[in-house]
């Protein structure tokens, strides 16, 4: 059946494929929590950042999230950007 799920099948408690979308797409090491804006503590190798934990309820912008902004803000301001808009009358 096909109804656009981003997933073909459910995933059973402990099926590697999760492991691997741990590993591949969040970057989530073993035995830590997905990084994200609850992580306190600075990016390092041998440190574990999400050890210290912030407030887990504020979403912070991470590295990917403020090259987007750089890049929307990059578009917006150039010049060609005005004159390319559809116009509604």
């Amino acid at each position: 059946e096909e109804n656009g799920a981003a997933f073909a099948r459910q995933f059973h408690q402990d099926d590697p494929v999760l492991d691997k979308i741990d590993r591949t797409f969040l970057k989530r090491k073993q035995g830590r929590v997905t990084p994200g804006g609850w992580c306190a503590r600075k990016f390092s190798k041998r440190k574990d950042p999400c050890s210290q934990w912030g407030n887990v309820n504020v979403l912070m912008p991470g590295p990917r999230a403020k090259l987007f902004e750089k890049l929307i803000l990059n578009l917006i301001a150039n010049e060609t950007f005005r004159s390319n808009q559809c116009r509604f009358q």
